[in-house]
């Protein structure tokens, strides 16, 4: 059994839109997204009635009414990027499921980072991974390590607090406001200290919340796999942190952001210029010189070998990494861009950027400040900064550029950040969604696959996959069942499932109600004629609603699809539509439904009124 597990949170931004073109109740429409989630799939209620557990992990809805995913405990970056994916694909179905609602035109999720409209807001993705050695120790050796890591871990996008366009590896590093804190919602910082380990007292887990949702599977293997080596190492005596201890940690990751060249330098303790890429070479070696020690796992080589493959190509980079890595691929594309609408040249950008904040800054000081003025009103005879103008105007001259190109920077900056939003938005719609389908992009990682199969049986190891065996078994059963990251609790049985060690090949029921171990059990005769009577009762109730069903089904009737014989019904399931047309053949009766084009035909079996017995719609309500 290994030892070291990891896991990924990761928080989506979330818009409902109505058919008028509005955003609809995010906080009710959040819920219902939870319900439509729990009408698909197996599942158990979280044991806090806060969302779902699933075979493949938890989704819930986070501070800020915004849904956010958790895989399951992991032992290695392959299966926890496959657990990752099993639950996007799992929440953009409900999210389909969902828009089928009659006010809802579209459900959109985004792999995002920041909120650009001027909230401040930030989601981000938390990576988790277990040890046994003091924390302090961990914090120590992998701090320089996650200031670095940004060269292959970044999202791209643009600083959320510059009013121009500047281009970031990482707009949630521009979120962090110290080294460390425990706070993971306000001040943020680049070591999460709270040790909320969700075990026994033998397993401590680090819980980091600095990095960025990513959608190149090259990123975000590299991520969990480079960083959970790094854990591993620290948690065996190594030291990978000697020798790279840098002065300003901070300082260092929002410097490496900045620059997509990745030749930006930081000062270590003993004076040092170091590059981020020198940093992530210095751990890259430390893990390579440990590769044929015991406890390192038997996926580290590979992840060592793509370790170094792509911090040889960030040589080139940012062109060299513009089909390899998020933030590669945004900053060609978006350059691009820029470049083809012809007002301004991206290499220009910095420089109006640095105009307008220096613009906004002296502004701040006058009665204008609260105020949105024309770029004609600071140039003119009353402008309230005349001295900074003059400045400006004196830098623009020095780059060879003038305020001419102030206004277009200002018109794009609206549609660029929409673009960056958009880029990581699941579904066909998403812009890194239509850059994979035109195989332009080499991101993929060998083992990531079978994404679906993943959702009810992911390749977990420990707990997590015991849990999973239970739900599966369990779900069904509303209001019986709780599930948390520690235990399923039977309320009915008053018994427990204890989860609490990580690595726990099996679970054992605790508990089991006052007096239940005195009762007589039944024996095989009793339990036969048990069953038998049940299996009567259900019978009888199930030839009478398919007697209500089928005097209930016809044509113009609005029904919901609860399962399907053909290949590819699985994704109409949850669906309600109405029914177009109806008929006998060989096989009985069949109905058409108006659904993607009606191309199939439906069985009684296959559909219910809406509103009627367990549909989704029904279902989510009442779980």
């Amino acid at each position: 059994m290994a030892r070291h597990i990891l896991g990924v949170e990761r928080e989506l931004g979330f818009a409902p839109i109505t058919r008028s073109g509005t955003q609809a109740n995010r906080e009710a429409c959040l819920s219902k997204l939870i319900g439509r989630t729990a009408a698909l799939f197996p599942h158990l209620r979280g044991a806090d009635c806060s969302g779902v557990f699933l075979p493949c992990g938890r989704f819930y809805g986070d501070a800020g009414e915004h849904p956010e995913f958790a895989s399951a405990e992991c032992d290695s970056p392959t299966d926890a990027l496959r657990v990752l994916l099993a639950g996007e694909w799992v929440l953009e179905r409900s999210a389909a499921a969902l828009a089928e609602e009659d006010e809802l035109e579209e459900v959109l999720l985004f792999r995002c980072n920041v909120d650009y409209s001027g909230s401040l807001s930030t989601w981000g993705e938390h990576d988790s991974h277990s040890h046994t050695a003091e924390p302090a120790v961990i914090h120590e050796q992998i701090l320089p390590f996650l200031c670095s890591r940004v060269v292959l871990t970044g999202a791209g996008g643009f600083d959320p607090f510059s009013s121009g366009l500047v281009f970031t590896l990482s707009p949630r590093v521009h979120h962090l406001t110290g080294v460390k804190s425990e706070s993971s919602t306000g001040d943020r910082a680049l070591i999460h200290t709270k040790d909320e380990d969700l075990s026994n007292d033998r397993v401590h887990r680090l819980h980091l919340i600095n990095g960025s949702a990513l959608c190149s599977h090259v990123g975000e293997w590299l991520k969990l796999g480079t960083t959970s080596l790094v854990v591993i190492l620290a948690d065996h005596g190594v030291r990978p942190a000697a020798g790279v201890e840098l002065a300003d940690p901070l300082r260092a990751a929002q410097d490496f952001a900045a620059d997509p060249t990745c030749r930006a330098e930081a000062v270590s303790v003993s004076q040092e210029r170091l590059t981020a890429r020198a940093i992530q070479y210095h751990y890259l070696e430390a893990a390579e010189a440990n590769l044929g020690r015991r406890f390192m796992p038997d996926w580290a080589r590979e992840v060592c070998r793509r370790w170094r493959e792509v911090l040889d190509l960030l040589e080139g980079a940012p062109d060299s990494v513009a089909t390899v890595l998020d933030w590669g691929m945004k900053w060609a594309l978006y350059r691009d861009h820029v470049n083809r609408t012809g007002a301004v040249r991206w290499e220009d950008l910095p420089h109006y950027s640095h105009v307008i904040e220096t613009a906004e800054l002296a502004l701040e000081g006058t009665a204008y400040a609260d105020q949105q003025v024309r770029v004609e009103f600071l140039l003119g005879r009353t402008s309230p900064i005349k001295g900074t103008v003059r400045k400006l105007s004196g830098y623009l001259e020095r780059q060879g550029l003038s305020w001419d190109g102030v206004r277009p920077v200002l018109n794009l900056r609206d549609e660029m950040c929409e673009c960056d939003m958009r880029f990581g938005q699941l579904g066909a719609g998403g812009i890194f969604s239509q850059l994979e389908g035109s195989g332009v992009l080499d991101h993929r990682v060998e083992g990531v696959d079978h994404i679906e199969e993943a959702v009810l049986h992911p390749p977990v190891v420990g707990r997590a996959k015991v849990r999973a065996k239970y739900i599966r078994e369990l779900s069904g059963r509303p209001g019986r069942f709780t599930c948390d990251w520690m235990s399923v609790v039977d309320h009915n049985g008053r018994r427990r499932l204890d989860l609490s060690d990580p690595f726990a090949r099996s679970g054992s029921w605790e508990g089991g109600g006052e007096g239940t171990s005195a009762r007589r059990q039944p024996n095989e005769e009793e339990l036969f004629r048990s069953m038998l009577r049940r299996m009567q009762r259900e019978e009888r109730a199930r030839r009478l609603q398919e007697r209500l069903m089928r005097a209930r089904l016809r044509r113009g009737v609005r029904v919901v699809v609860v399962r399907g014989s053909h290949p590819c019904a699985d994704r109409y399931i949850g669906r309600e539509t109405v029914i177009v047309d109806e008929g006998t053949d060989e096989s009985g009766r069949f109905f058409r439904l108006a659904i993607d084009g009606g191309q199939w035909q439906w069985r009684e079996g296959e559909l219910q009124p809406a509103g009627s017995g367990p549909s989704a719609l029904r279902r989510e309500t009442g779980s």
